[in-house]
């Protein structure tokens, strides 16, 4: 099935408690550049309730072109730079369309480490996935507990839908329409 990819847009988010080693936060969690140890770009969260609303891009591909969504999953990026035991708990709720909550972990690592959400067939009321709901898709992550900071590098949502059927130009008696 085909999917896209949609990444932190700058239109509709905001945060308290979270800094940046980036121009700002959105920049430092919009692109797949901060995967390693090192990190050359992410956001940090400097404590418990520390929160981050992340609105998205738009679909790449044309609402004509997309049949049905099958699922709408988010993937985070993140590591707790801190030594020992534990880690950081982060809570990562669908703000648009409201509902869904689920609590991650990010362990105690040097390297970054990719959790994920569940692939979600259908909104929090039940009903199925439009494409207006991908316009307008936004995330909350807040830091919950565990470890005081906590370093996200690159969150994004991965949209796996049905292709419309091409259409068929074939030879209808003695025509080609």
């Amino acid at each position: 099935m085909p999917r896209m990819i949609l990444t932190p847009d700058l239109e509709g988010t905001s945060s308290f408690g979270w800094t940046t080693n980036a121009a700002n936060n959105l920049a430092a969690i919009s692109s797949d550049d901060g995967t390693t140890a090192l990190g050359s770009s992410y956001v940090q969260s400097t404590g418990n309730n520390s929160m981050i609303g992340i609105g998205f891009s738009n679909p790449s591909v044309a609402e004509g072109d997309i049949a049905s969504i099958t699922s709408v999953q988010w993937n985070a990026v993140g590591r707790c730079p801190a030594r020992g035991t534990g880690g950081t708990d982060v809570v990562i709720t669908y703000n648009t369309p409201p509902g869904f909550a689920e609590t991650i972990n990010f362990f105690n690592n040097r390297n970054y480490e990719v959790e994920s959400g569940t692939a979600r067939t259908a909104k929090p009321d039940g009903t199925d996935w439009t494409y207006a709901n991908l316009e307008n898709l936004k995330l909350d992550v807040s830091h919950a507990s565990g470890e005081p900071n906590m370093r996200m590098a690159f969150l994004y949502i991965d949209v796996v839908y049905v292709a419309v059927a091409a259409r068929d130009n074939a030879v209808f008696f003695g025509t080609n329409f």
